[in-house]
């Protein structure tokens, strides 16, 4: 009698332990959901990655052509820039030119008045 129930005692735990071992049916779902719910955030930041690839792609276009602006700017400050300094040389020059006119006429009118009157 021992050795009867000895073997089926021992069948019997043995099949507790394999049935350890299955993984519980509720405890696969519940992996399997999370593995879904996993892989819809990977898919998720994917679009969240390509829509931030434009944004910078966009954003690089935006940086070329107001650096590109900003150089014509420059360009053109410069040129008006030199366009002021020979203008301003001209009407300096012209000045200079009047004054020495004004003095020779001073000097003929000084002389006129002194000596012919």
């Amino acid at each position: 009698p021992s050795q009867g129930q000895h073997p089926h005692h021992q069948q019997q735990q043995q099949q507790q332990q394999q049935m350890q071992l299955i993984p519980d049916h509720s405890f696969l779902e519940s992996r399997a959901d999370a593995m879904t719910e996993i892989e819809g955030h990977i898919l998720e930041l994917g679009e969240v990655f390509n829509r931030l690839g434009s944004i910078v792609e966009d954003h690089r276009e935006l940086t070329e052509r107001l650096r590109d602006n900003v150089e014509e700017t420059l360009e053109n400050t410069e040129m008006a820039h030199q366009r002021l300094m020979r203008t301003f040389n001209q009407l300096t020059s012209g000045r200079s030119i009047t004054y020495k006119i004004s003095a020779i006429l001073f000097f003929f009118f000084v002389f006129w008045v002194v000596f012919l009157v």
